[in-house]
């Protein structure tokens, strides 16, 4: 299995001057959901369909409240989801209110477990119709 790719014709403006650049932009497929990690899971292992995606959806839920209530999750093998928050910049410290904060979002960072299988990705370049679309001359 590898990462697909294709070839992108992109404009940069570089030292003052607008140049025409190539670069790779990858290819993503649809989005591999619930129902599908679950039936992989199932049959890699010997827990059944309906009990992997009661499991799964545990895991979703548990991880949503303890990210909601102020908890980085940590999965030693996935890697960590940790809360953070954007706010404004307050001259006096009692200015800062639950108002000035702008932002909720959760941030995950891969294991070093992830890191290593990330560094064995291979590619692979997805061939398209025209010349032009693959950001040739």
């Amino acid at each position: 299995m590898a990462v697909r790719y294709i070839k992108t014709k992109q404009t940069y403006f570089i030292k003052g001057e607008m140049k025409e650049k190539c670069r790779a932009r990858i290819l993503r497929d649809s989005p591999m959901r619930l129902d599908e990690l679950a039936t992989n899971i199932s049959h890699a292992t010997t827990v059944s369909r309906p009990d992997v995606l009661a499991v799964l959806a545990a895991l979703e839920e548990e991880i949503a409240n303890a990210v909601l209530n102020g908890r980085p999750v940590k999965l030693e093998h996935l890697g960590s989801f940790t809360p953070s928050i954007t706010a404004k910049v307050c001259d006096k410290a009692k200015d800062v209110t639950p108002e000035t904060i702008e932002k909720f979002s959760c941030k995950y960072t891969p294991s070093k477990y992830m890191k290593k299988k990330f560094e064995e990705v291979h590619y692979q370049l997805k061939r398209v119709a025209s010349a032009k679309d693959e950001g040739k001359d």
